[in-house]
């Protein structure tokens, strides 16, 4: 009856879970299809032609027919423009201004990362950046400008002086110029800019989304990945939408272009973050080219506060940053998708990474075009075809971790009953008839014999049977120290039975951390019964453990029979078959778990020559009846428990006839 009620509460918590997992899902669908639905809406709003129309009544374009001059050299050209600075650094324009000036009338210019000033008949009218603009960084920005004019200025001349800051000679581009209603050109600026303001958004929230997914399921799943992807479109965002020039509050804000030239830098160090924590290969140089990036951005958040910086140099390698993350990332991707490790992966995670292959190799040509493309504007504009690819990419890559992370939190649901299931095989496997039958037998006869020998394996027979029987639900894992008690109680009853030829020393350092119950007790069983006690004279068996930097360690020892060829074979074989899987209950996925294991194996006959076995051998099935083919089943729920559990690592060494030694090493785990 306690059996049914605890299975009951279990299903009970399950259900619950799986409810809230589901209404979260819904929920991240829901703020998706409303970001998706402003986004089409605000497309077709841009689309209304008469909007657009009814504000260009009240202005116009302003130019034709204006005076470029470049070290006192003049020439007439119509902007936009592409020109230079000239040895002073200074590029002005000139026209005469219409004749009448109506009220409230304005120009809107934009500079490009210059000193700018205007004059009408000798008399500067607006500087930028002036006391109110300028930032406390020495960076320039380059948004529009609305300065009003007055009705005296009538057939005055109006003069544009730029002046240029950067550490290279200015070649670039010379914008529109607008003249007529004020509050009519900031509409027309909004409006037109509007997709380009979108596409950012649509990439902040897909950042924000990525980071809730993340923050929502990052127990159950491997979510460091999409939290560092999350961020760098949450920084791509935020440049996209200072890069719209949207006027808001002001149309000229230093502030804001500075934070947003920050948020760009920090776009390459998590692309290559993401690297980091997505492959296991090359971990090193994603961590080494993250910490580098990293530097930099803080190197130039430091030094811009007193030190005149090139912006378009800053952007040029923010993004050429970005283009070798990406790239680093498809050849990342491309090993794991079509490398040797993929034919250790299911159907369905195969699927999932060359899919996600193929979407990242849309960035890359993209960002080749994108700098050829803005070469002209300082690296500082951003194309539209340029912000299309980017919402294209983020929105497929959202998808996929969606997808993704459904497809692992279903596993991690079947996951956590194979492990209940494995501790039930274990403790059942254990407390078998004829060891509970040999157990009783033995106590019964030293009832006359020697009762207090009775006494203490009877007390040890029931320390033994409640430990199995309370660890059955435990999923939480236990005291190494509560194992070891468990062990005893073990090795004391097998003690009684083989004498003089069992022989078990422990040298327990520590004993403070956490295990999987039910799993290093088996090992000792195994080092037992098929070690020490299978030579004629018997064996040791050693318990030990210690700590390190990193790990804690658990060694069992015997100087039993060790590992042949055949035996070594039986233990390591596995079960393939169900493949549409992607957590750990996938058996493709066991068998690179078992691959690592045997990688780590140091197996030798007895002549001292290494056994090998080069993979997991493959049996048709795994649900036998405890018949000798299948002893290995045993084995894999202890290697699917330690490692779904613990993150535990094996490292098994033995030879014939001298014996084994199975270390399993826990990672310390540090606090977050």
């Amino acid at each position: 009856m306690a059996n049914k009620n605890t299975k009951t509460k279990i299903d009970i918590r399950r259900d619950k879970e799986s409810l809230a997992r589901k209404r979260n899902l819904v929920l991240m669908l829901f703020c998706l299809a409303i970001a998706v639905a402003a986004g089409f809406a605000a497309l077709s709003y841009l689309d209304d032609n008469d909007t657009n129309t009814s504000f260009r009544k009240r202005f116009n374009d302003y130019n034709d027919g204006w005076n470029i001059i470049v070290d006192e050299t003049r020439t007439m050209e119509d902007l936009p423009a592409y020109t230079k600075s000239g040895s002073d650094n200074v590029i002005i324009l000139k026209k005469v201004l219409p004749d009448p000036i109506p009220k409230y009338s304005a120009i809107a210019v934009r500079n490009y990362h210059q000193k700018m000033e205007v004059i009408i008949n000798g008399e500067v009218v607006y500087t930028y950046p002036d006391e109110d603009t300028t930032n406390i960084a020495k960076v320039i920005s380059d948004e529009w400008s609305i300065i009003n004019l007055k009705s005296d200025s009538s057939r005055g001349v109006l003069e544009i002086k730029y002046t240029n800051e950067s550490i290279f000679p200015f070649k670039g581009y010379i914008g529109d110029v607008y003249f007529g209603d004020d509050n009519s050109m900031i509409e027309y600026l909004r409006h037109s800019n509007l997709w380009a303001f979108i596409s950012g958004i649509i990439m902040i929230i897909i950042g924000i989304i990525l980071i809730i997914i993340s923050w929502i399921y990052r127990k159950p799943t491997n979510q460091k990945p999409n939290t560092a992807m999350g961020l760098s479109f949450f920084c791509f965002g935020l440049w996209l939408v200072n890069r719209s020039k949207m006027p808001f509050l002001s149309t000229n804000n230093s502030a804001i272009f500075l934070f947003s030239l920050y948020a760009l830098l920090l776009v390459a160090p998590f692309i290559f973050l993401y690297a980091y924590y997505r492959n296991q290969e090359f971990r090193n140089v994603s961590l080494i080219c993250f910490r580098v990036l990293l530097v930099y951005a803080g190197f130039i958040f430091v030094t811009s506060f007193f030190i005149r910086h090139n912006v378009e140099v800053i952007a040029m390698i923010a993004y050429i940053s970005t283009l070798l993350g990406f790239l680093f990332n498809a050849f990342l991707l491309f090993r794991a998708s079509f490398g040797p490790g993929a034919k250790y992966k299911s159907r369905m995670e195969l699927l999932l990474n060359r899919s996600e292959f193929f979407s990242n190799m849309i960035f890359p040509p993209a960002g080749v075009i994108e700098m050829i493309i803005s070469r002209h504007e300082l690296w500082t504009e951003v194309s539209n075809f340029f912000r299309v690819v980017l919402v294209i990419y983020a929105a497929i890559y959202m998808v996929f971790v969606l997808w993704r992370t459904y497809l692992v939190v279903q596993d991690r649901v079947v996951v956590s009953e194979r492990l209940q299931e494995s501790q039930l095989e274990l403790m059942m496997g254990q407390i078998q008839p004829h060891f509970i039958f040999n157990t009783l037998s033995s106590i019964r006869t030293l009832v006359k014999v020697d009762p207090d020998v009775a006494y203490k394996m009877l007390y040890d027979f029931s320390n033994y049977l409640r430990a199995n029987v309370d660890n059955v639900t435990n999923m939480e894992g236990i005291k190494f120290a509560a194992e070891v008690n468990h062990i005893k109680s073990y090795v004391n009853i097998e003690k009684v039975r083989f004498g003089d030829r069992l022989n078990v020393e422990y040298e327990i350092g520590e004993d403070d951390f956490m295990v999987p119950p039910l799993s290093i007790q088996p090992l000792v069983e195994n080092a037992i019964k098929h070690g020490a006690v299978k030579k004629i004279e018997g064996g040791d068996v050693y318990l030990r453990s210690y700590k390190t930097d990193t790990h804690n360690i658990v060694e069992v020892e015997d100087t039993g029979i060790g590992f042949n060829s055949e035996s070594a074979s039986k233990v390591f074989s596995v079960y393939v078959g169900n493949e549409d899987k992607v957590g750990m209950e996938s058996n493709k996925v066991m068998i690179s778990v078992m691959q690592e294991v045997i990688n780590s194996m140091d197996l030798r006959d007895e002549n001292g020559e290494p056994i090998k076995i080069t993979a997991p051998i493959e049996v048709e099935d795994l649900s036998g009846n405890g018949s000798e083919e299948h002893k290995s089943k045993g084995m894999i729920n202890i290697i699917l428990r330690l490692k779904e559990m613990s993150d535990a690592d094996l490292i098994i060494s033995s030879r014939t006839g001298v014996g084994t030694k199975i270390k399993v090493l826990f990672p310390i785990q540090k606090e977050e």
